[in-house]
């Protein structure tokens, strides 16, 4: 709703202004409290960044470099959504460095059983840019099981993935 502040009258005023306090009542008491997402289902994996101690136990860093020699030295954090202060997350905390971070699936997936029995493989995930991007973006691999063996700390933008 658009309420014009440029009234010429104060009963104008008035009544934009019990129009605004009324939307925002109405938004207000339809919010739910937050809580931490379960995990349900036949679900391979899911992170709701409940455990801030994560960083270096559950999510591995690369000490790796990049094609072009630089490192993916970035700094990881996990802190509160600036909306939802109950809400963690991932937070990448240097500008203008390279960041990798994996943690592993705790069952392997096999896409051949997935395929013959015709169930779906959804992958999601959410960014949410605290502060504006300069460059570069945010992806995720799926990095499958074969011969070379992956090791969090190797990984890089060369490191092959499924998906």
């Amino acid at each position: 709703a658009v309420v014009s502040t440029q009234s010429t009258g104060e009963g104008n005023m008035l009544r934009g202004f019990v129009a605004v306090l009324v939307v925002y009542l109405s938004v207000a008491q339809n919010e739910e409290p937050f809580s931490l997402p379960t995990l349900s289902g036949n679900a391979f994996f899911a992170d709701p960044f409940a455990n801030t101690e994560a960083i270096g136990a559950a999510w591995k860093l690369s000490t790796s470099a990049k094609g072009d020699g630089s490192k993916f030295d970035g700094v990881w954090a996990i802190e509160a959504n600036s909306a939802t202060p109950e809400d963690l997350g991932l937070v990448v905390k240097s500008k203008a460095k390279h960041h990798a971070i994996s943690s592993k699936l705790p069952k392997p997936v096999d896409f051949s059983a997935l395929h013959s029995e015709q169930k779906p493989f959804i992958v999601q995930y959410e960014v949410k840019y605290q502060d504006s991007m300069e460059c570069g973006g945010s992806y995720l691999k799926l990095v499958a099981a074969s011969e070379e063996e992956f090791t969090p700390e190797g990984f890089n933008d060369k490191s092959t993935y499924s998906i």
